[in-house]
């Protein structure tokens, strides 16, 4: 019965049209990032990654039972960690957008991060070596 729920909901997000571009030739899973930002270095594993000319789309799975249904309800943590992920990507792309996302696979649900709230989150983001628990 799990294997068959968590197989289901893949499929139903690999179904999703307007995602079909994350999950396409071009899109990058797994992608290991390390980049110093600032005075400190960001390291994490990227879920899903694409690179179009000029703009980076970052994708992270979360897995969560109840998703939140809207950006506010998003946990800290999960939107200082996609933070953190932007800077880094901007460190290392130069002159890019970084558009940033979180998809909840459970629902299926893709809510995207806008880039006040990453940047309001990048100010945020520690001095010390911190490990973000998603």
């Amino acid at each position: 019965a799990a294997r068959a729920e968590i197989a289901g909901a893949a499929i139903r997000v690999l179904a999703e049209p307007q995602w079909a571009d994350l999950f396409g030739p071009n899109s990058l899973a797994e992608v290991p990032i390390a980049a110093v930002v600032g005075d400190r270095v960001v390291a994490g594993a990227i879920d899903r990654l694409l690179i179009e000319p000029g703009r980076i789309r970052v994708i992270d799975y979360k897995t969560a039972r109840r998703p939140p249904a809207r950006l506010e309800d998003v946990p800290v943590a999960i939107l200082r960690q996609m933070a953190a992920y932007a800077a880094a990507l901007e460190a290392a792309y130069p002159g890019h957008a970084v558009d940033v996302a979180v998809l909840y696979t459970q629902a299926p649900r893709l809510i995207a991060i806008p880039a006040d709230v990453i940047d309001r989150e990048k100010g945020r983001l520690g001095t010390i070596q911190e490990s973000l628990p998603f």
